[in-house]
């Protein structure tokens, strides 16, 4: 049937279709006679057990199940119902007709693919053979019929958008005049003015609407957006034509931003559950609205009746509440039911969400938050962007069961360098240092990705919060005291059952070998900054274990007579460094405090054996220098006091021809 049919149907048939039709009644026969039952059993298998289950599914009788002599038919005589029916339902399942399948296709194996028939031959014009085509004139014929396909029911569309396209392809190019763009934005508006409507939502034009916004003049922007402006909100949530509103937004004047702000009125809460709506939502809020257009945007998920009523003072929550105090619970239900879409969407990623679930967390009730938090521990991390999404992470693990934490921690994997560095994102990591017991889990899946990079963490603004947090704890030397503030917000909460100061030891513990290894093995680059010798100074004087290494690496450093630079750009030898000075008087200062204590890992004792008459002479003829040998003597460790002073016995009358300050000090307590 269907060869007659094409036969109908093309005047030109040639017959291979028959020749096709043969050979495959050869190759049929052919495997029927070299294949055994068991064989074709096996290679039909697969075929088999899907049609029984689609003819159990859909009621079907199985045909084995059916006696011989008995027919399906109805009480009339007529075919059963259900027998009709198995042709489409093997086709909707996908289930190839038995009948045009070759019997040489490959069903065998799991790992191989199934295939059916051949893959059919274009058939060339007129009958002719390859040889024969001028298969020039043949691809142009064939081009005429893909345009003619292009353009369909509308031609005059199709090439005015082929007109527009030419110009754009020499407006877009960054080598075009400024004149001469002007001059091919008019003709282009000029062209498609009336068009803008349509030509907007395919894929290809509204980059040439894009580029009118980007390139035109004034009054052309103007025009365009005029004619456009009554189809906002289906531009917004169009796949391809939002991008035009993105252009406006960036060079458009800012009476168009703020009618595009405006067109969102009344429909904040649907385009934030919207795919594409969204993003725009997101770019005018977070890039280009004012305060008070933004606590407007918010307004709407406070209540139906903002979405009209606008009031001016309320800003967030905590506002509506303070003026509607009888509404709280209204405010709250309604901002839930507003924000379970998104978040069963995953449109976690946008700074207006982070800032209504901030809110949302810090005003509802315990079981509220331990509902929310079981739908937000696995999408924290993607909201360490923000400062509100910073937050809502802080108090997931505050209020979150140990269960919620570890689901945290580990959803932190792999991205904890980057959270480490990021201007928010850090307070989570030290939020966590605080409140999770399991000190062991925090140092498998958190400290040994800082471990891995150290350096790369430790001389990042913000990285290096993190290490001096994990050392100092909430010294205020070296944590601000508002973050510190923050952080006390999370102490006493119920699921915390460590001591704070156990829970810092244990993770101190962890992470002091890597942080010394660290040291030693590039000791010059940690005296490279003055903030990272900061660092080093939290490090040499907080971590655990053997410090000998470190002091070893830090004397030879700075006894080196090789000059570096410093802040400035000029050379100076180490001891004269800014840097290097004050790390050398905090330590010898520290070890004071540690020989009063008993303790006799001391930097100043490893100082002095590096102490050459070479780096003495060269020491005392600077001013840095020689304080630094003053800071030696004031350190009253009697040892190191009599050492260096026969050490600078010999130097008494160098000392007297220099000039410096530092000298002078030197040689008054050398004289006492």
């Amino acid at each position: 049937m269907m060869l007659t049919k094409r036969k109908a149907e093309n005047p030109n048939f040639t017959g291979s279709e028959n020749k096709i039709l043969a050979e495959f009644e050869k190759s049929k026969a052919k495997r029927a006679k070299l294949e055994t039952k068991t064989e074709k059993k096996d290679k039909d298998s697969k075929l088999k057990n899907s049609l029984l289950k689609v003819k159990r599914n859909t009621q079907i009788p199985d045909d084995s199940l059916i006696p011989k002599n008995r027919s399906i038919t109805t009480k009339k005589g007529k075919d059963s119902k259900l027998q009709k029916r198995l042709p489409k339902v093997k086709k909707s399942a996908g289930i190839p007709n038995e009948s045009k399948i070759p019997k040489n296709a490959n069903t065998l194996g799991k790992k191989k693919l199934i295939k059916y028939g051949t893959k059919k031959k274009k058939s060339l014009p007129n009958g002719q053979k390859p040889d024969d085509v001028d298969w020039k004139e043949f691809k142009k014929a064939q081009k005429k019929l893909k345009e003619k396909r292009k353009e369909g029911s509308e031609p005059s569309r199709y090439q005015l958008s082929v007109k527009a396209k030419e110009v754009w392809e020499e407006l877009r190019r960054d080598d075009t005049p400024e004149a001469k763009k002007a001059a091919l934005c008019s003709n282009l508006y000029s062209t498609l003015r009336g068009n803008f409507n349509e030509l907007i939502f395919a894929h290809d034009t509204v980059r040439v609407v894009e580029c009118i916004v980007a390139s035109a003049p004034l009054p052309i922007k103007q025009a365009v957006f005029d004619e456009l402006k009554n189809n906002l909100m289906l531009i917004v949530k169009s796949k391809y034509a939002h991008f035009y509103i993105l252009k406006v937004l960036r060079y458009g004047t800012k009476e168009q931003r703020q009618n595009v702000i405006q067109m969102f009125r009344g429909h904040v809460v649907s385009l934030l559950r919207h795919k594409i709506g969204s993003k725009v939502l997101e770019t005018a809020y977070n890039d280009w609205a004012n305060a008070n257009e933004r606590a407007e945007i918010c307004q709407e998920f406070y209540g139906p009746e903002f979405k009209i009523f606008k009031e001016e003072g309320i800003y967030t929550l905590n506002d509506a509440v303070a003026k509607h105090p009888d509404k709280k619970v209204a405010f709250l239900n309604y901002l839930k039911e507003a924000l379970e879409p998104v978040i069963e969407k995953g449109l976690f990623q946008h700074s207006v969400v982070h800032r209504l679930l901030f809110e949302y967390l810090s005003m509802c009730g315990e079981k509220e938050k331990e509902e929310l938090i079981q739908s937000l521990r696995g999408a924290c991390v993607e909201m360490l962007h923000t400062r509100d999404g910073a937050r809502i992470t802080m108090i997931c693990l505050w209020h979150g069961t140990t269960k919620d934490r570890k689901a945290i921690g580990k959803s932190f994997k792999t991205h904890v360098p980057k959270i480490c560095m990021e201007e928010h994102g850090y307070m989570a990591l030290l939020a966590l240092f605080d409140c999770m017991d399991d000190t062991v889990f925090v140092a498998k899946a958190i400290l040994s990705e800082i471990s891995s990079n150290i350096k790369e963490i430790a001389f990042h603004e913000h990285g290096r919060k993190v290490i001096m947090y994990l050392l100092a704890g909430r010294d205020t030397r070296y944590t601000h005291p508002q973050v510190i503030d923050i952080l006390k917000q999370g102490d006493n909460n119920v699921h915390s059952k460590k001591e704070l100061g156990v829970r810092h030891r244990e993770l101190r513990d962890a992470i002091s070998p890597s942080l010394l290894n660290s040291v030693v093995e590039d000791v010059e680059e940690w005296f490279s900054t003055n903030a990272n010798i900061l660092v080093l100074l939290d490090i040499l004087e907080h971590c655990n274990g053997d410090l000998k290494p470190v002091h070893e690496a830090i004397a030879k450093t700075v006894c080196s007579l090789e000059k570096v630079e410093d802040k400035d750009k000029n050379q100076v030898l180490p001891v004269e460094h800014t840097g290097a000075h004050f790390l050398m008087k905090k330590l010898m200062q520290l070890d004071k405090k540690r020989h009063e204590s008993g303790l006799s890992n001391l930097f100043t004792s490893t100082l002095l054996d590096q102490l050459t008459a070479d780096v003495i002479s060269t020491w005392i003829s600077t001013n840095r220098g020689a304080f630094t040998l003053v800071l030696m003597l004031e350190t009253e460790i009697p040892t190191i006091k009599d050492e260096l002073g026969e050490k600078l016995a010999t130097f008494k009358k160098a000392l007297k021809k220099e000039s410096t300050k530092g000298a002078t000090v030197l040689l008054s307590k050398l004289s006492k």
